[in-house]
Formats: structure tokens, C-alpha cells, sequence
């Protein structure tokens, strides 16, 4: 079967949808699909083609560009030329730019009797004059998700709570997980040691610029700072950032100006092999997103398949991966958050009691492996 994914962004280019379309696409290939991905060329330095784990990546330079909103003329020519009797297109949407030809054709040309599936990751965040440009793209979208043949989301739960809730009853809804490579993402020994002294490590991985400012870096560090070094009630500890982007140096400041700048590490920009290390070497995860743009988390179910024990922001999506109430807290509850941070850093066995739990739970529900036995499914019934 020939699978072909347009998608907003791919490799090189780090994101959540990048890694969801690569998993997928590369899993899906690995069972002898012929997969392709289409997306934009943002920088000339990336190939316009190449075969990435058996993937025919494609990439086209955009006409026009504003963030990952692109309009590239030259995939309708590609994507006329790669569509035979059985081939299915995968949108994965918010992708301005693309969804609007994507439902002209659809509805009048080469896609009207395709199959199409629409893989909804998550809802737009538009402010200001990218709100304004969005507006007659709206006029479409409701009419595109209707005519696909399927529509996957994450999460029910967070379907349900997003901007596509009034229309999830007239549309083929599949809830389809995202993954995650149970292999690499194990249990491991934990080796750390800060002055030769054992410590709890929190971890926190996410990128720290302006288009990601709900994942909330500034109320962890908050709940931080409320939580006492020197009280012998408090177990030590240490919180490291993993991630980079324009608004690490305002968060470095802030953990000075918060006097924990003793106990916090920003690691910085860290490779797929290193990030691996450091779930390893992390006694507890948090991730405390702030906003409905966080439709799964990615980040937490790598740390639960790691085993460890994740607190998280109780938003819809998220709490369908955590699983658990008594690890969620409201999102931007400093207060909440704090206490739930202390009360794990000083229980070990509760720590390793949780992150066992998680391990099953992923083991059980979101391995790449029973994931892609969905997809492949789906695949298959549009035949």
C-alpha cells in the first residue's frame, strides 16, 4: 500500500509533529508500505529529496512562509504524480497553507475519489495578524474534515475540549495514540552523584522559546523556589532543564532572581542520545504545560516508558496519557505543583512504585509497535 504524509514539518526540523510523522511514517515503512512525506523546504541547506529509514522525504521550497504556515505550490504536482488506486494521503493538521489546496482538490480535482486521512494533532495557537490570515481558512476546514475518510486524534478527551468539538460527531473519529520506542526509552542505572552525595533529580525536557511558552518553565521554577533546600525535611534535590530556545536566558535569570539558581542546571539543546541519558540519570518528571496546545505529551510518555514517575498538568489529552489523578495538578498551580514535587522528592518507593506502574502502562497501551498495528488497520479498512 502507498501511504503518502503531508505534513507542516519533518526532519531535520525538531518538533512534536516532526517526531509523531517520522515514528509513523517509519514504522508503517518497516512492514513493506511505500511511504513518502511531503513537507517544506525551510532551509535551503535541507535536501529537496532523500530516503530517511525507508521514508521518500520530499521537500519544497515554500512560496510563502509565516512560521510553519507554508504554501508550496509544487507538492500539488508531486502528489498528482505519486497517486495511484490504493494510495491513501495522511494530513496532519494545523498545517496553513496546505489544508486549503489539499480541500479545493478534494472537493473538484486529482484527491476528489482518494482517500484521505486527517491526523489532528492539536489546535492552532494564531495571534495577531496570523489570527487575521487565518480567517478564511476556517471557511474550509469544517468542509475538509468532513469529506476525509478518517480522522484520528491523540486523545478522545482532548477532542472533546477542542476546537473541533462541534463537529467530532459528523466526521469517521479513530483515536489512534502517539508512540514511543519502548527499547530506548527503558529503565536504566541511574549514576548520577553531586558531591559525592546521592540527590533527587527532576528533570524537565521541552524548548524554552516564545511559540512554546505554555510549557510552563516559569511556574516549575516557582514551584522550585517554595520548596526549601536547607530544610532537613526536604530531601536534596536537583532540577534540570533540558531544551533551548530565545527565552532561556529570561529563565536562567529568574532562577537567580529566585535564589535556586544553586539547585537548577539548564542543559541546553541536548541530542537524541544524550536525552536518553538524562531520563536515565532522573528520579521524577514534570511537565507542567500550561495551555491546550499540549494535546498528548510526548515528553511525558517517553519519561513513563523510561519508568519514571511523571507529574503533569491536568489538561484534557494529558491526563488520558498520565492515568492517574493523584499526579495531576491544576495547570499553573504553583502551589499545588510544589507540594506535589516535595512529596515525591521524598518518597523513593513511591517514586519507584509509580514509574514501574508507568513502564506497564506503556508497555501495555502506547509501544510504536501496537500503535502501528492501528494505524495499519485503519490503513487497510479505507481499501
Amino acid at each position: 500500500m502507498k501511504i503518502i504524509h503531508v505534513s507542516p514539518v519533518f526532519d531535520p526540523y525538531m518538533s512534536g509533529i516532526s517526531n509523531v510523522v517520522h515514528q509513523q511514517a517509519r514504522y508503517i515503512a518497516s512492514r513493506g508500505h511505500d511511504v513518502s512525506v511531503l513537507t517544506p523546504r525551510y532551509n535551503r541547506k535541507w535536501k529537496s529529496e532523500e530516503i530517511i529509514d525507508g521514508i521518500s522525504v520530499m521537500r519544497f521550497n515554500p512560496i510563502v512562509q509565516m512560521g510553519n504556515a507554508a504554501f508550496t505550490p509544487g507538492m500539488i504536482y508531486t502528489m498528482s504524480s505519486l497517486l495511484d488506486g490504493d494510495a491513501v494521503v495522511q494530513l496532519h493538521l494545523p498545517f496553513f497553507g496546505a489544508y486549503e489546496w489539499l480541500w479545493f482538490f478534494r472537493k473538484f480535482g486529482l484527491l476528489k475519489n482518494k482517500k484521505m486521512v486527517i491526523l489532528y494533532h492539536h489546535d492552532p495557537q494564531l495571534t495577531g495578524l496570523t489570527r487575521l490570515l487565518g480567517i478564511p481558512s476556517k471557511f474550509v476546514f469544517k468542509s475538509l474534515m468532513g469529506s476525509s475518510d478518517a480522522v484520528i486524534v491523540s486523545s478522545a478527551d482532548y477532542a472533546k475540549n477542542s476546537d473541533i468539538a462541534p463537529i467530532i460527531n459528523n466526521v469517521n473519529l479513530k483515536q489512534i495514540p502517539f508512540g514511543v520506542d519502548t527499547e530506548r526509552f527503558a529503565p536504566k542505572e541511574k549514576k548520577q552523584i553531586y558531591k559525592e552525595e546521592k540527590y533527587v533529580e527532576i528533570l524537565f525536557v521541552g524548548a524554552m522559546d516564545k511559540a512554546h511558552h505554555f510549557k510552563g518553565v516559569d511556574v516549575l521554577l516557582r514551584a522550585l523556589s517554595k520548596i526549601k533546600f536547607n530544610d532537613n525535611n526536604i530531601a536534596r534535590h536537583k532540577l534540570k532543564l533540558v531544551g533551548d530556545g530565545d527565552l532561556l536566558n529570561e529563565y536562567v535569570k529568574m532562577s537567580k532572581e529566585l535564589g535556586i539558581d544553586d539547585r537548577v542546571e539548564f542543559a541546553g539543546f541536548v541530542s537524541e542520545g544524550e536525552k536518553e541519558i538524562c531520563y536515565a540519570n532522573a528520579d521524577l518528571l514534570v511537565f507542567p504545560s500550561t495551555g491546550k496546545a499540549e494535546a498528548f505529551g510526548m515528553v511525558a510518555l517517553e519519561g513513563m516508558s523510561a519508568g519514571l514517575p511523571v507529574i503533569a498538568s491536568d489538561l484534557p489529552g494529558v491526563r488520558s496519557l498520565i492515568g492517574r489523578d493523584d499526579m495531576l495538578v491544576e495547570p499553573g498551580d504553583v502551589d499545588a505543583l510544589s507540594r506535589k514535587i516535595s512529596e515525591l522528592i521524598n518518597n523513593h518507593d513511591e517514586r519507584l512504585i509509580i514509574g514501574m506502574q508507568n513502564r506497564k502502562r506503556v508497555l501495555d497501551r502506547y509501544s510504536w509497535e501496537k500503535v502501528t498495528d492501528k494505524l495499519e488497520s485503519l490503513y487497510c479498512d479505507l481499501k
